[in-house]
């Protein structure tokens, strides 16, 4: 499309650093006097030449939640022909931290007939978002705060979208995105609408770097961004270079788009309104739907959804629950078996109809067991997910008189669970069983409710004991109880042992129904040094058809189910890479199948990548290395779709990195209690295109941790040997810049941190592998000596400043002395008739565990 540029100025070029001019006055101004448990902030609202600015909208932030809230607004004061014009305050503030804004607004000179916009700013000025302003703070104390504003004239980005008749620019809305620096996303600042010939005009913008949307809500056209772009990461920057600046010629000519349409009916053929349509494409970076396209049905219930492209394939969703229908996608299908939908450029793909079906209702009464109402009874519904477990469907509390009602129930069938607010009375599930597996079906049918569903609780039982753990393991995966339906093998309840004041650990299980539990102790997934066991005493290796089962009746407390916890597990040890070859944190984890192993974890380490899974029973695992958003939730490598992926342990030759994305070809790990397994490869978190090393050393580092001193570093070549190598030197976890030879002198930014250096083996047709060393744990190091200040008088205070030191994270700790004598250990000091006439020091001190601290002493000072 043909575009083009003219950045021409007004003239009226403002140099932004007038906005120095923009003031802050603290503790200059009297405290109020109204309020004197309150808090001001007051100011005036003018333009750069000092002009004031009438009515403008002055927005009071504060931060809640991590987000910047609106908590006051005001009005700029009109007060023509008086000091009081332009001028804002907000009162009765308590004490705190707050940022301030303007909105945009315009004045008109009818002396000239001109009309000047100014753009919405953020204190103390040329701000775009509230993120970017500055505080302003209020004290504890009544406080009266200045923030004077000086409002910058409001650039403009104008255009004209070509190929639009008259009534089509009325639909176009062009959109000025700009990029926050505090979140990293693009925000919309402006938008306005096109009018007649397509022509728009942007206003009231800050100088700085836009991206221009053109949107088209009827659907005629597909959504652009300047200079022919499809979204806005990829869009040009379009820049309003000084205040009132005039940008224009971004002009543009939007391609047609396709568009879908049809009619949704009901079972009786009768058009439903009001159904929301949304359209989704698939997107081959996030490997996820994302909606591209909305609309709803007429009162006919016809619609007609435009704004797609040609050559992409559409998923097209019917969204009736709201209103009493089952939501579903086309043709028929449920979400994962959809049928896709094809457009073409500028015409319409008809015929993509839908039947909606009414959805149900179950009803029915909750009762104790002398027949009052059990009110606050949770009612679920919930349905089998296909793998073994139970989705849920929907829920409602009994009320006052035992009565629910779980409305807007898709047809099936469905298992009804009966919790009852509090311990004293059981769970159930209808009708009179314990589990889900073991509860009868309740049916529900399109358009009718299922009636008379009822439950009468009864009293609860318990199941206690205590549990002896192994010297040194107390976490609460070693602690957990399970209490589990033995025929089913469903978890109904959890507990945990925690420490009583004899010392021991017991438990106690309560709200179970009357039946046959099974009782399984330290089988609670994640890490930890024990093995599972069932009661009474039996490996979780021995299966869970050897545990002794625990009868339970209603009212009553099985106690004395008592556990010994045993260690000596298991364990997998291997090394995680991503898929450069470079070590990485990641969560990996050890399961079997069938679950009758308990799930052990493990994190790798973020520099070698090796990973150790303790506390398994002998048995076969599968190994997992678990996708997440960040470290602390699972691998991320933060490439292509990779980042969103399970990774499965796999030994197929044709599985470069020995571990793969499909589930299906997983192997297993074979595991012997007191024995370690190690795996014969390392494993890259990723696909992995190339051969891989066999095996790497980690390199070694020689040398004093001490500033100043010159690190060394070996090692050993990797198999097959590498063509080549580059080192990287590391100050905690963040490379040194520029350092990447074999030696390293220490700096004092080193003090306190560990001081390693990783290699990273290259050859060709390979993956690179990286490997890092132990660190060197650098000691502390003074730069500059401490102080001190105040006047060295009988009964003055002195504070001591505790100079500079290399590195951070240190704790600082004072000693004063008078002569040789230890006097104080307070970063301040008043003197005493007993200091007259001697000299007084201070000795400052730096310590961190795991590291050798550091001390200096003060020049002396000579009290009076």
């Amino acid at each position: 499309m043909p575009f083009s540029t003219d950045a021409r100025s007004t003239g009226r070029r403002v140099l932004l650093v007038l906005l120095a001019a923009l003031t802050l006055t603290a503790g200059l101004l009297a405290p109020a006097q109204a309020l004197a448990d309150t808090g001001k902030i007051s100011g005036t609202v003018k333009n750069v030449k000092g002009e004031a600015l009438p009515l403008v909208p002055v927005n009071l932030y504060q931060l809640q939640d991590g987000f910047w809230d609106q908590v006051g607004y005001r009005e700029s004061a009109d007060g023509e022909g008086t000091a009081a014009r332009g001028t804002y305050s907000f009162t009765g503030l308590a004490a705190g931290t707050y940022r301030l804004g303007v909105e945009r607004t315009s004045t008109y000179d009818p002396e000239t007939g001109t009309e000047t916009e100014y753009a919405s700013d953020f204190w103390p000025g040329n701000k775009p978002f509230v993120q970017a302003g500055t505080d302003v703070v209020v004290s504890s104390t009544a406080q009266a705060r200045t923030a004077n504003f000086f409002m910058i004239e409001g650039g403009q980005i104008r255009g004209h979208v070509t190929n639009v008749t008259e009534e089509q620019g009325n639909e176009l809305n062009i959109r000025a995105h700009r990029l926050n620096a505090a979140t990293g996303e693009y925000e919309r600042v402006r938008n306005t609408s096109a009018g007649e010939e397509g022509a728009y005009a942007l206003t009231g913008l800050l100088p700085g770097k836009y991206r221009i949307e053109l949107h088209d809500g009827s659907g005629t056209f597909l959504t652009e961004f300047y200079d022919d772009q499809p979204t806005v990461a990829t869009a040009e920057d379009v820049v309003v270079p000084e205040p009132g600046d005039v940008v224009t010629g971004k002009d543009a000519s939007l391609a047609r788009s396709g568009r879908i349409a049809g009619r949704v009916t009901n079972a009786a053929k009768v058009g439903v309104a009001d159904v929301y349509i949304s359209i989704s494409s698939f997107d081959d970076a996030t490997k996820e739907w994302v909606d591209v396209s909305s609309g709803g049905t007429e009162a006919d219930g016809t619609y007609s959804i435009g704004g797609l492209k040609t050559g992409t394939k559409y998923r097209v969703a019917f969204f009736g629950s709201g209103i009493g229908y089952l939501d579903q996608y086309y043709d028929g299908k449920d979400e994962q078996h959809a049928d896709l939908v094809s457009v073409v450029a500028g015409q319409t793909t008809p015929g993509i109809d839908a039947v909606l079906l009414k959805l149900g209702k179950v009803t029915g009464k909750v009762t104790l067991p002398d027949g009052k109402p059990a009110v606050g009874t949770v009612v679920t519904a919930y349905e089998p997910d296909g793998d073994g477990g139970w989705d849920y469907v929907a829920d409602d509390d009994t009320s006052s008189t035992g009565l629910y009602s779980l409305a807007d129930v898709r047809p099936g069938a469905y298992k009804l669970q009966f919790k009852p607010s509090g311990l004293a009375y059981a769970p159930e599930v209808y009708t009179n069983k314990t589990s889900l597996a073991a509860g009868n079906a309740v049916v529900v049918k399109s358009g009718t409710t299922t009636t008379g569903i009822n439950a009468q609780l009864a009293k609860a039982g318990a199941i206690s004991g205590t549990v002896t753990l192994p010297s040194g393991v107390t976490d609460v995966r070693a602690r957990s109880v399970a209490a589990v339906d033995k025929a089913s093998g469903e978890v109904l309840s959890y507990g945990q042992a925690n420490k009583t004041s004899a010392g021991t650990y017991a438990y106690s299980i309560k709200g179970l129904g009357a039946g046959s539990y099974r009782v399984d102790f330290a089988r609670g997934s994640g890490q930890s040094l024990a093995t599972g066991q069932y009661y009474r005493g039996v490996s979780e290796k021995q299966g869970p058809s050897t545990a002794t089962p625990v009868k339970v009746s209603a009212g009553t407390t099985t106690s004395k189910i008592n556990a010994t916890v045993r260690t000596g597990g298991g364990s997998i040890r291997g090394t995680v890479l991503n898929q450069a070859g470079a070590p990485i944190k990641c969560y990996m984890m050890a399961l079997t199948d069938d679950g009758s192993r308990s799930t052990r974890v493990a994190y790798s380490s973020a520099t070698t990548g090796a990973f150790t899974i303790k506390g398994l029973s002998t048995g076969r695992y599968k190994l997992i290395a678990v996708s997440g958003y960040g470290a602390d939730d699972g691998c991320f490598v933060g490439v292509g779709d990779d980042r969103y992926s399970n990774y499965y342990y796999d030994t197929d030759p044709a599985s470069v990195g020995h571990m793969s994305a499909r589930e299906s070809a997983a192997d297993t790990v074979s595991v012997t209690e007191g024995a370690a397994t190690t795996l014969p490869h390392d494993l890259y978190y990723g696909p992995v295109t190339g051969s891989t090393f066999t095996a790497v050393p980690s390199p070694v580092v020689t040398g004093t941790g001490k500033v100043g001193s010159t690190l060394s570093s070996t090692g050993a070549a990797p198999t097959p040997r590498a063509d080549s190598v580059v080192r990287q030197w590391y100050r905690g976890s963040t490379p040194i810049t520029h350092q990447t030879g074999p030696t390293y002198k220490l700096v004092a930014a080193d003090a306190g941190t560990p001081v390693s250096v990783r290699y990273t083996y290259k050859k060709s047709g390979y993956v690179d592998r990286g490997a890092g060393s132990s660190g060197i744990k650098v000691a502390g190091v003074n730069l500059t000596r401490p102080t001190i200040t105040g006047t060295a008088a009988v009964g003055k205070k002195l504070t001591a400043t505790k100079g500079t030191w290399g590195g951070s994270g240190w704790t600082y700790s004072y000693r004063w002395y008078r002569g040789t004598t230890r006097i104080s250990t307070r970063s301040a000091y008043t003197t005493t008739s007993s200091d007259r006439g001697k000299t007084l020091t201070v000795k400052v001190s730096i310590s961190k565990s795991g590291y050798t601290g550091a001390s200096a002493t003060s020049a002396g000072r000579k009290i009076s």
